[in-house]
């Protein structure tokens, strides 16, 4: 459960006060709901969670940094990568 993800995912920049660090239903219902728009349900919160994706892992992020390295046909396209990588380009 990704108890804050799933909130942004309903209702995107809502205000409330508590804390969602326990990813738990007691965590969620003991929110203090300041936004003007209704606290979504819990069923709702549990759905939204089920579609969040996990976040890749390092070692998935580098590897598909790779493969976009590799696919660069010429040495010209590997520099501008690595340029726009950087910020550069």
């Amino acid at each position: 459960m990704q108890l804050a993800l799933a909130i942004e995912k309903l209702i995107p920049a809502a205000k409330y006060f508590g804390s969602v660090t326990a990813n738990t239903k007691v965590a969620y219902t003991k929110l203090v709901w300041k936004d003007t728009r209704p606290k979504p349900t819990w069923i709702a919160i549990q759905d939204a969670d089920a579609t969040l994706s996990a976040p890749k892992s390092i070692e998935e992020i580098k590897s598909d940094e790779m493969a976009v390295f590799a696919a660069a046909s010429t040495a010209n396209d590997r520099i501008n990568l690595i340029a726009q990588k950087l910020g550069l380009k």
